[in-house]
């Protein structure tokens, strides 16, 4: 069975990224995995990620970027999927 691997690169994203999270939480595929790539938020992100984790299939990275193709770069040099995706965190 493939497993995908999707990216998501936030950044002071409070107010959409737990209705994304929660998308990706929703879809019954087995094997997947979320990465979430903070860029360095300071408006309530991380304290909204931190509820997820004790899910085993959501990494929060948090490393300070200065764009989002950098966080998709650092998801994807983490990633342990076959496939790999992409969910904004204004997306759902």
């Amino acid at each position: 069975m493939l497993r995908f691997s999707i990216i998501m690169p936030v950044k002071n994203a409070a107010r959409t990224v737990k209705e994304a999270v929660d998308s990706f939480c929703a879809q019954d595929w087995p094997e997947k995995e979320l990465l979430v790539v903070d860029g360095g938020s300071v408006d309530g992100t991380l304290a909204i990620l931190a509820a997820y984790a004790n899910n085993p299939n959501i990494c929060v990275i948090r490393e300070a970027d200065n764009s989002a193709t950098e966080g998709l770069a650092r998801g994807a040099a983490r990633s342990k999927g076959d496939l790999i995706g992409l969910l904004m965190a204004d997306d759902a």
